[in-house]
């Protein structure tokens, strides 16, 4: 499982994020990128690109 997590953050304008992208393998045999986003302290949203392949993702 590959996993990249990004963090910006910028206290004059009060800003706190992440980002953390994942790629995850699926039961049919291609690769699914999962992205989770939002503010620092809370469990954020969660999207997802599934059914391609993975070198479409990477």
């Amino acid at each position: 499982m590959e996993v990249l997590h990004l963090r910006r953050i910028d206290p004059d304008r009060n800003m706190a994020r992440f980002y953390n992208l994942t790629i995850e393998p699926t039961l049919f045999g291609t690769a699914s990128l999962v992205r989770e986003w939002g503010r620092i302290g809370t469990f954020g949203e969660t999207g997802n690109f599934s059914g391609v392949n993975a070198a479409t993702i990477c």
